[in-house]
């Protein structure tokens, strides 16, 4: 994070080209949406009437059966915008962890019984990472439906001729809770996988069977490093939400423009951060995976790999301690006077 702050720009530079090519595309489908409303001289005489009555007939009327349309292009927009973010993300993440392990390849160089491997194929790192993109997009749009159906289905145990709202609200919050929990879950471990796509050159199924396996072994380091850095992203919130609470405070007192200046600018550092803070995060990631577990954690050999008879007699027979006592009692040694 501090020694290669370029890898955190190029984060920021291709993360914020997506989203700002995504928010380009959905405003031009809302635009081209509301030219295709028809308004006639009707609906603007109610819209100028300024009765919320007429108003609300003007504009049932306008938008009566254009749903579908709006439906159709979304879902062109949105299935455009997630094969983009395959692509793209893809590339960006291969970037990322390719500098990332030229930095530890780098600190392994002065270590002369260290072996280096061979670079990761790009187009073999390229496919598994679009794979694991792939499934965090069907990841995310099961979660989706499973969100909608937490609200639907405890409509079922409370009818109106047999109400019951805290048994609705008690399954919705479980409900909730599990389908959260999760998503999390899955979605880290979907983040996790992309190491060893690139530092193991795995496929996409290959990689996340490896990172359930490493995040089962090597628990304790994955669970500190997801605690302190998550830690400071709360950290980095609770400022970020505190300064732009000052600057709302301030909108009595200065310009309009200059409040929206402020924060906007608060965003972009906030957003600047937190994305550095996922970079460090990865690095941490891959830095435990290259960091051999601990020789003092590998298990002595078993008992039954010993001699019986070592076990059974320390001494040899020819060296017993009470044989050669007596030995020398026998045995006169000469008078030294003599």
């Amino acid at each position: 994070m501090l020694r290669r702050p370029s890898l955190t720009l190029a984060e920021v530079a291709w993360r914020w080209s997506f989203w700002a090519a995504g928010a380009f595309l959905l405003s031009a489908l809302l635009i081209e949406y509301l030219d295709t409303l028809p308004v006639g001289p009707r609906d603007l005489f109610f819209l100028n009437s300024g009765q919320p009555t007429l108003i609300g007939r003007a504009i049932s009327h306008i938008f009566q059966g254009s749903s579908v349309r709006l439906l159709l292009g979304g879902i062109v927009a949105v299935s455009g915008l997630s094969i983009a973010w395959t692509l793209i993300a893809a590339l960006g993440r291969s970037a990322s962890l390719a500098s990332i392990r030229e930095y530890f390849s780098h600190l392994r160089e002065s270590s002369p019984t260290e072996v280096e491997e061979p670079p990761t194929p790009h187009r073999r790192a390229l496919s598994s990472l679009a794979g694991l993109n792939f499934l965090r997009l069907t990841v995310g749009l099961a979660a989706s439906i499973a969100l909608v159906g937490s609200f639907v289905i405890p409509r079922y145990f409370s009818t109106p001729k047999s109400p019951k709202p805290a048994l609705a609200f008690f399954l919705t919050l479980v409900l909730l809770s599990f389908v959260c929990v999760a998503w999390l879950v899955v979605n880290w471990t979907l983040s996790l996988s992309a190491v060893f796509a690139v530092r193991d050159r795995k496929d996409s199924f290959s990689a996340l069977a490896a990172a359930t396996r490493f995040s089962r072994e090597r628990a304790g380091g994955l669970w500190a490093i997801n605690f302190w850095f998550g830690l400071a992203h709360l950290t980095l919130f609770f400022i970020g939400t505190t300064a732009a609470s000052m600057v709302l405070g301030l909108a009595q007192f200065l310009p309009g423009l200059l409040v929206l200046t402020g924060l906007g600018m608060l965003g972009l550092l906030y957003f600047i951060a937190a994305d550095s803070v996922h970079i460090g995060r990865m690095a941490a990631w891959y830095c435990l995976a290259e960091t051999p577990v601990n020789i003092a954690s590998t298990p002595l050999p078993a008992a039954e790999t010993l001699d019986a008879k070592q076990i059974a007699m320390p001494f040899p027979p020819e060296d017993d301690i009470l044989s050669e006592v007596e030995t020398r009692e026998k045995v006169h040694l000469p008078d030294p006077n003599v």
